[in-house]
């Protein structure tokens, strides 16, 4: 890695493979540092971070798609909530729950959970292991398989298709074998506008297929899960918008599918490197739930998370300007020392098991953690009852020391892009 103070923290590729050093490099300015030539604060204390995602009086989420990179021209004020309500509608992605400040957000959020009941979400579990079976079946007797593209990634978008009723005969119509996901705010590479075509035309599948099922089923509704996520209200009993349904699903199946498949790879991944740790996790299946926390805490989906100052601030020892953009980097409030002892380590009896930042905190704390964490644990639960001694593929990723991943070129998001393993059948 070169020197850190020349890092870009937004362009630099060296950052993808391991971005860790830079972030203990930052740690050593202060809980909260200056971005050098972008009008960002960057947050690397546990504490101050929660602060920040619960704090949306002071933070608007606005900025939670674009990141820093969008180039916002305000006036300045003490208080700037009506310039951002007034440049909303020009902002990609600006009607997204992603990007809601409140009240709207809880006008949204309360159509999301009218879409993912506890009902629902239980009945979900019971499919996902069957999907799960079936994937397995298709590379248990070759002895290898490429874990992300043959098992998480598609049991990730079956699952999603379940949960939101997608009958078994129509999910090819909507789930791509051949995608190629683009993770947003990515980094130092093209990988060619005929995949960014392709995932254009995937999203366009997505949404007409959804927006053909949900104004059927409103004409003509019948006993199934798709006529009720028709027929769900906002929390003032009004109908939404057949566009509303249709992007709420449409967010939930591109979300859902690439951020529980990196979580389910990941947490493969560890048990692969580590013989021992396999061992222990066999024998005690129950800490499964624990591997998974633990897991997401030091290497997480979500590299970072954005929010925008709309009034004056303070983060550690360092003022925010309203305007300015705080970069909230989840792998440093993670391993926060002052929150989590040995913070390097994967502990899976540790104590505090479930205070990481992953999901995020407040009222844009992930809605679809819980049915994540179902499908993750079923589908550990599943590999290791039918996979015996899974190891990495050396072949594919180098020897024990030198190894070799292919990870996610963005600065949002992070992850495995393939795991390619060994294994004996059980």
């Amino acid at each position: 890695m070169k020197n850190m103070d020349e890092i870009d923290i937004f362009t630099d590729l060296d950052l993808v493979a391991d971005p860790y050093p830079y972030l203990e490099f930052l740690r050593g300015k202060g809980v909260a540092s200056r971005v050098p030539g972008y009008k960002v604060v960057a947050v690397t204390g546990y504490d101050e971070g929660l602060a920040v995602f619960r704090d949306e009086d002071t933070y608007s989420s606005i900025v939670a798609h674009g990141g820093a990179l969008f180039p916002f021209n305000f006036t300045p004020a003490d208080d700037l909530t009506d310039q951002i309500a007034d440049i909303r509608p020009k902002v990609p992605g600006g009607d997204s729950i992603l990007t809601a400040d409140p009240p709207q957000h809880g006008r949204i959020k309360s159509l999301l959970m009218g879409v993912i009941t506890p009902k629902r979400a239980k009945e979900n579990e019971a499919s996902i292991r069957g999907m799960a079976d079936e994937l397995i079946d298709k590379f248990i007797g070759r002895g290898s398989v490429e874990l992300f593209s043959e098992f998480a990634s598609p049991l990730a978008a079956l699952t999603v298709a379940d949960l939101l009723g997608v009958p078994p005969q129509d999910r090819d119509k909507i789930i791509d074998p051949n995608r190629t996901p683009i993770p947003p705010g990515q980094v130092g590479v093209e990988r060619g506008a005929s995949d960014a075509a392709k995932m254009m035309e995937s999203a366009r599948k997505v949404r007409a297929y959804f927006t053909g099922y949900i104004n059927e089923r409103r004409e003509e509704p019948r006993h199934d899960v798709m006529s009720e996520i028709a027929q769900v209200r906002y929390s003032d009993g009004s109908l939404p918008p057949v566009g509303d349904v249709v992007s709420l699903a449409n967010l939930l199946f591109v979300a859902g599918e690439d951020t529980t498949s990196r979580v389910t790879a990941g947490a493969m991944r560890w048990l692969a490197e580590d013989g021992d740790l396999q061992k222990r996790v066999r024998a005690h299946p129950e800490l499964i739930p624990n591997l998974i926390e633990e897991s997401v805490r030091l290497d997480g989906p979500g590299r970072a998370a954005f929010r925008l100052a709309k009034k004056p601030a303070r983060i550690g020892e360092v003022d925010v300007e309203p305007g300015t953009v705080v970069m909230l980097l989840l792998g440093a409030m993670n391993r926060d020392p002052r929150r989590f002892e040995n913070p390097f380590e994967l502990q899976i009896d540790r104590k505090n098991v479930r205070d990481h930042l992953a999901f995020a905190r407040g009222i844009h704390s992930c809605a679809g953690a819980p049915v994540a964490r179902a499908e993750v644990r079923i589908a550990l639960e599943r590999l290791l009852e039918r996979l015996a001694d899974f190891r990495i593929n050396e072949a594919k990723h180098g020897p024990a020391g030198s190894r070799r991943y292919n990870r996610v070129p963005s600065y949002f998001v992070q992850g495995l892009d393939d795991l390619y393993l060994t294994f004996d059948k059980a």
